[in-house]
């Protein structure tokens, strides 16, 4: 069944989905910014909301920055028929929920986990990506058989533990790496060994990502509890090292990789 879609927002994120869609749907795109706008793919090129009435989309796909989704979605929504259905894919859900409820509109939430600034959108065999329960269930359906071909591993989640498992999924990673470059102090060149080196660059390849999405997701309150996990670790890993208690140190360790390899 071909589809009128409309994608809001031609960044990264955008435009990996204008490439999944657009050879198989009818694809709009509308895009404020000049440098976005010009595109391989065969697309409709929308200058004004107004326009979004004659293009009459069935599905409206957010693409747009993390702290503007739901205030592009209350813009866009006079524009737009009873029927069409709503796409966010926000990496912190605060307040999309609410969102939907209140427009009373069908929707699908998604939360793609790759990139876009780390991942190659190419090739995202395994890669995860996350549908909220709650989702209307012919487009949750839809979905998943447009990503089928990129191989990604889809996983169902709640809106009110989804921000939860974003402070381990990615606030965790982004902390242990400011951790990381912070404890360098002054000694960023250092001749390390390969431990050193896997780690300075995993650090390196965060920290140089966008810098204003990560500032976004780490606001994400459940990251509170992600830090004081954090400290108390350390702290407790202190109080090994102040004792010289190298068999609590290696049983922390033992459990900690036991851990992870469970996960």
């Amino acid at each position: 069944m071909r589809r009128r879609i409309l994608i809001a927002g031609a960044g990264r994120m955008g435009r990996w989905f204008i490439t999944l869609l657009s050879n198989r749907h009818e694809v709009a795109v509308i895009e404020p910014l000049p440098e976005r706008r010009e595109f391989s793919e065969k697309v409709t090129i929308i200058d004004s909301y107004g326009e979004i009435r004659s293009f009459s989309p069935s599905l409206v796909i957010n693409c747009a920055g993390l702290e503007i989704t739901v205030d592009l979605f209350r813009e866009l929504d006079p524009f737009l028929k009873g029927d069409t259905v709503l796409c966010d894919i926000a990496s912190l859900k605060r307040g999309v929920e609410e969102y939907y409820r209140e427009s009373g509109r069908r929707f699908v939430s998604l939360h793609p986990m790759f990139g876009p600034t780390l991942a190659d959108m190419s090739s995202l065999q395994g890669y995860n990506m996350l549908i909220v329960n709650g989702s209307d269930k012919e487009y949750a359906n839809f979905f998943r058989e447009c990503f089928r071909p990129a191989g990604l591993a889809i996983s169902e989640v709640d809106f009110n533990n989804h921000d939860e498992i974003m402070a381990s999924a990615l606030s965790a990673p982004m902390l242990s790496s400011i951790v990381f470059a912070a404890s360098l102090n002054g000694h960023e060149s250092v001749p390390g060994g390969s431990s050193y080196r896997s780690q300075r660059e995993l650090a390196m390849r965060l920290l140089d990502g966008d810098s204003e999405i990560m500032s976004l997701l780490l606001t994400n309150i459940s990251t509170v509890g992600t830090i004081d996990k954090m400290i108390d670790s350390l702290t407790t890993i202190r109080g090994f090292v102040d004792k010289g208690d190298k068999d609590s140190i290696y049983r922390a360790i033992t459990e900690l990789s036991s851990s992870l390899r469970s996960g």
